[in-house]
């Protein structure tokens, strides 16, 4: 992995707090990392927002994950909701 990916990678899960605390600078570049476009207000409303398509990959991985639910095991299943026996020849 080179190393630019990595820190990127590690700086996403504090991105909000990054945000929040940062100043005019560093917002600015967030938002320019994340949309397309300038974000245009209307109202004290956004009226335009075209995210880049890195991000409408994101939006379509969670739309995604956020379908797939944990199935329960049903014993008519043929499935077990209990773990296999310890094997312990391999200690």
């Amino acid at each position: 992995m080179s190393k630019q990916l990595e820190e990127a990678l590690n700086i996403v899960p504090s991105l909000a707090l990054f945000f929040e605390t940062g100043d005019g600078e560093i917002k600015n570049k967030i938002c320019g990392s994340i949309f397309s476009n300038k974000i245009r207000f209307s109202n004290k409303e956004v009226r335009t927002i075209e995210w880049k398509p890195f991000m409408e990959d994101i939006k379509l991985i969670n739309r995604e994950l956020q379908n797939i639910k944990t199935k329960k095991a049903i014993i008519s299943d043929g499935l077990s909701s209990m773990a296999p026996p310890l094997d312990r020849s391999c200690s």
